[in-house]
């Protein structure tokens, strides 16, 4: 046998030697023997994830070779392999100075970007023993500010439509005498609230201890489901609607084959964010009051638009003022829960087990949510309050065109769902690394152009199991509402039953939304830094690592 090797310029030619190089068929060289053998350090290579019980996953070392090898072949067979190690998949991201250990208060300079080179991603211990902060970062404390000031005028001027449109009116027509029955049907709302909140919890329980047998029996149970509509469909004559539902069924049947490889993963992250919402029940509480306060904006506005029936000219305009200002606020309180829970349940990603870590840490993710992160809050919010009022506009203009008007709203629909979407992963980045909404957003581009399909898939699985827990927490509120009204208030049960199960439904919803909060924050913090969880976590890391690598490969 015969090697080329390119020494000083010259092309040396080697026979094969078995007496000098030890081994029968390879040949040796002294200068390649010496340079294999000579003092090297140890190769860098990045953090593995710890699988309990199995042997260590590191790669075979470019300057260790197995012993079989020669050293004259181990670095080219191994060293292009592992030694240059492509680029880490997102670039790095500075670490939220509101989880740093240097106490600086979240809005001081250490909130802003970071003035630094590309660098490799930090460790959890690197990360929480960062530089002072005013080495670092610009003091633009502050995000968005212009679209927090736009809000809060939206929100002054539907007031002063509601004063001055209605100043002088008489409201006795408004209000109507209540007589002691009202007092016992507060009561029966009361008692279902409470079994709200205790179905609530015990839906989290449940989510805490079998997430991946609640992910197939929820998939299971949405098969069964459309089967049932279109049986019931066809009893009644309707072919064409039963042969509709028996194709989404199929459809069901068929999404569960292909994502059962998913499940594991999708499992992985839900039943660490149940045991989030668990653990710190201060976010289903401002879910709740922020709940209480759409409702009482839902008033104020209904005071508002009244008040503009009776105007002339120019009526019309203000109502579709209003009707935009109605969209932008749902969106906007419905977001600021979302970035209050990314908020916490980041908090314990970053900082668990630290002296950093605050006793409540949803009270300050509320302070930011609502100070320097708003902004951001409103500007995406502002996306989706304009697709919606394009669509209110297509429907009331084009009315008489049902065909057109159909296909446009199906159009902006879909616009609608996808911002709605995108703006879930958007805003966790806004909560976890308090950035603006357009930084989130080209990084919200950046993590679904690799793990897009996760996300998607991630959401369909879990949406089911959230849905089912609402939907129980309903059935059990309406058959508390009626039992307690035939106790309190018999001639009014039908109604307190009908009240249980809207009350159930929304309170577990409240609770619901939390733990998608959860799930969506936990995937991101995993993908743009999983290095922050091995240090409190090791156990939950490995888990999340070995079943994204399983699903990865498949």
């Amino acid at each position: 046998g015969f090697h080329f090797l390119n020494h000083q310029s010259k092309i040396m030619t080697f026979e094969e030697d078995p007496a000098r190089s030890g081994t029968s068929g390879v040949p040796s060289n002294p200068h390649a023997d010496a340079a294999a053998h000579a003092p090297q350090p140890p190769a860098p290579y990045p953090p593995q994830p710890v699988v309990y019980g199995q042997p260590s996953t590191y790669p075979p070392s470019p300057y260790y070779p197995p012993t079989n090898a020669h050293p004259q072949y181990a670095a080219p067979q191994y060293a292009p392999q592992y030694a240059a190690q492509p680029a880490p998949q997102y670039p790095p991201q500075p670490y939220p100075p509101q989880y740093s250990a240097q106490s600086v208060p979240y809005g001081e300079p250490a909130y802003a970007e970071a003035r630094l080179p590309p660098q490799p991603q930090f460790t959890s211990e690197q990360a929480l023993h960062v530089e002072p902060a005013e080495s670092k970062f610009v003091a633009t404390p502050y995000r968005d500010p212009a679209f927090a000031i736009a809000f809060l005028v939206s929100v002054l001027v539907t007031f002063i439509i509601a004063i001055g449109t209605n100043a002088g009116k008489s409201g006795g027509g408004y209000f109507v005498p209540v007589g002691a029955g009202f007092g016992k049907l507060l009561v029966v709302c009361f008692l279902v609230a409470v079994g709200a909140e205790v179905v609530a919890c015990a839906w989290l329980w449940v989510i805490m201890r079998f997430p991946r047998q609640l992910i197939i029996i929820s998939l299971v149970i949405a098969v069964l489901f459309w089967l049932a509509a279109a049986i019931f469909c066809f009893a009644h004559g309707q072919w064409i609607v039963g042969l509709f539902f028996v194709i989404i069924a199929l459809l069901h049947g068929l999404l569960y084959y292909w994502w059962r490889a998913r499940i594991d993963f999708a499992a992985a992250v839900l039943g660490p964010a149940g045991g989030l919402v668990k653990a710190y029940p201060g976010t289903v509480g401002v879910a709740i009051g922020t709940g209480a306060v759409k409702f009482l904006w839902l008033l104020l506005w209904a005071w508002a638009i009244s008040g503009t029936q009776t105007m002339g000219a120019g009526a019309g305009w203000l109502q579709l003022l209003l009707v935009f200002f109605l969209y932008w606020f749902g969106e906007v309180a419905k977001n600021v829960v979302h970035v209050t829970a990314s908020g916490t349940f980041a908090t314990w990603w970053f900082l668990f087990g630290t002296a950093a870590m605050p006793a409540q840490p949803t009270r300050p993710a509320l302070k930011r949510a609502l100070t320097t992160s708003f902004g951001s809050v409103c500007f995406g919010s502002l996306l989706v309050a304009l697709v919606q009022l394009l669509r209110f506009i297509v429907n009331r203009v084009m009315s008489r065109f049902a065909f057109l008007r159909c296909i446009m709203d199906c159009i902006l629909g879909i616009i609608e769902r996808m911002l709605k979407y995108f703006n879930l992963y958007a805003f966790a980045q806004v909560a976890i690394y308090g950035k603006t909404y357009w930084q989130a957003a080209q990084d919200t581009m950046k993590l679904f152009s690799s793990d897009g399909l996760q996300a998607i898939i991630n959401d369909n699985l879990i949406r089911g199991v959230l849905l089912l827990g609402s939907f129980i927490g309903a059935v059990v509120c309406a058959l508390l509402g009626a039992i307690f009204g035939v106790l309190i208030v018999p001639a009014y049960w039908t109604a307190t039953l009908l009240f249980g199960f809207v009350i159930g439904f929304y309170l577990v919803s409240f609770a619901m939304t939390c733990v998608h909060s959860g799930v969506v924050t936990l995937l991101v913090c995993f993908l743009m830094d999983p290095e922050a969880l091995r240090r409190h976590n090791p156990e939950l890391a490995a888990t999340l690592d070995q079943t994204y690598r399983q699903w990865s490969t498949l």
